[in-house]
């Protein structure tokens, strides 16, 4: 059942709701009597592992008004069974301080172990439809195997659209998201580990509805004290945490969780032009490219290695993108797209990257020809400029999309940076599969027959 929170009270209400408080669990309010508390507290809570840890501000996973006395913020593991436990404890936490919690939670899944990314991804199109809540309760009572069946079976019992939750669980801000996560829990030591740090206090494990409660009780009273010291409401975390132990990030993050720049491809970027591969596969790849430039001839090499290593996992789209350094570069692409009217596109965009050299030489006709193309017709419909018209919407996608030279590869919405390596594709990849929840054998191991 979801509980329904109160708004944030205003100050005066809320200093005199913690007073009394104090007062019934036997808190002095002298002023001589709280500094001496007051300072006992800061001498206690040097003993705690107390981390200046922020809470999020705008867009955020949380229930509970902002100013709260007391801020819980959890590292959640959707596969972790010690946030299973946390789950079970939120209940009484909530029933035992009503409208004093604010409950945020960040995702930190295991890298490249289980399916908790591809988890973590789904409690965010479930967030944004605002049933964050019930779907994790559901995922967490879930029996049998937890596939991307289950995932849609759980939004429609809750009572989402399929269809809209399929296209936020492709959304691609929502990797950035789960990452910043993942790299700030970094920032304390850990990694895929759930985490719970009650008004910044790490709580350590095993979590217990005895231990959970009183580390609530004692957050109650630090807040308690400081409103008594004149401390506005909305001062009181910070002013709590402002002595903590500071998050220090590493410097060198693991590939999978590296800052990177992700983008989002409407559809019209892959409407009605050619692909390779299967139309459910996970991973779609989208490359810029022109066929007069020898840096695009290796990542077209590099692309066929992976395409046949990785046959059922890859759907391949070419977008045309001359750049006009050489004279042929806008030919060619027309006579691409002329070789994709008479569904002759892949033969074509073979020859020209595999030939290239022949193609910079002026032998486009010829090679047309090669691959079963009347010369005569192709040389009348690249007079009459027949497919300029596609060539310049492409490029006119790419240069909206922010592109500024070729080879540019997008898989899955990430951005490449080095193009030609095979190894580099092929690693980001699996990387991509990974948080889709398919975990994939080691590189070595032949894939085409799976």
């Amino acid at each position: 059942m979801q509980h329904k929170y109160p708004r944030a009270q205003s100050t005066p209400f809320l200093r005199g709701f913690l007073l009394a408080l104090l007062a019934v669990m036997g808190c002095t309010t002298n002023t001589q009597q709280t500094k001496q508390t007051v300072h006992s507290k800061l001498a206690s809570a040097s003993n705690k592992r107390r981390y200046r840890i922020p809470i999020k501000q705008g867009l955020h996973i949380s229930r509970g008004p902002q100013q709260a006395p007391i801020q819980i913020i959890e590292y959640l593991n959707p596969t972790h069974k010690q946030s299973r436990q946390i789950a079970s404890l939120r209940p009484a936490i909530w029933r035992s301080f009503p409208g004093m919690v604010r409950w945020e939670v960040r995702l930190a899944p295991s890298i490249e172990k289980d399916r908790g990314y591809l988890y973590a991804r789904a409690l965010l199109a479930a967030h944004r439809y605002d049933s964050f809540w019930p779907y994790l309760q559901k995922l967490f009572l879930y029996k049998g195997d937890l596939n991307e069946a289950a995932l849609f079976q759980i939004a429609e019992d809750i009572g989402l659209s399929r269809q809209h939750f399929e296209l936020f669980l492709q959304f691609v801000p929502f990797k950035i998201w789960i990452e910043q996560d993942m790299r700030s829990q970094m920032a304390f030591g850990t990694q895929g580990e759930p985490a719970l740090f009650v008004n910044g206090v790490l709580q350590n494990p095993p979590y217990t509805r005895k231990k959970i409660l009183h580390a609530a009780k004692e957050a109650l009273q630090d807040a308690s004290h400081l409103l008594e010291q004149g401390t506005p409401t909305h001062l009181i975390y910070n002013n709590l945490i402002k002595e903590g132990i500071p998050l220090q990030f590493a410097r060198g993050f693991p590939e999978s969780v590296k800052p990177r720049r992700y983008i989002h491809l409407p559809f019209e970027v892959t409407e009605g032009i050619p692909f390779r591969g299967t139309g459910d596969a996970p991973i779609q790849i989208v490359e810029f490219s022109d066929f007069t430039c020898v840096p695009c001839r290796g990542a077209f090499l590099a692309l066929e290695k992976l395409l046949a290593r990785y046959p059922r996992y890859i759907r391949f789209y070419f977008k045309y993108y001359p750049i006009g350094i050489h004279a042929e570069g806008t030919r060619a692409a027309e006579a691409a797209a002329a070789a994709q009217a008479q569904r002759k596109f892949w033969d074509m965009y073979k020859i020209l990257f595999q030939k290239q050299p022949r193609l910079l030489r002026g032998e486009l006709l010829t090679l047309a020809r090669e691959v079963g193309i009347d010369a005569d017709w192709l040389s009348a419909e690249l007079d009459r400029h027949s497919f300029l018209r596609r060539v310049r919407i492409n490029a006119f996608q790419g240069r909206r999309l922010g592109i500024r030279g070729v080879p540019t590869i997008f898989l899955n919405g990430r951005q490449l940076l080095q193009p030609q390596s095979y190894e580099y594709i092929e690693r980001v990849l699996r990387e991509e599969l990974w948080k889709k929840g398919i975990v994939l054998p080691s590189a070595s191991t032949p894939l085409a027959s799976r």
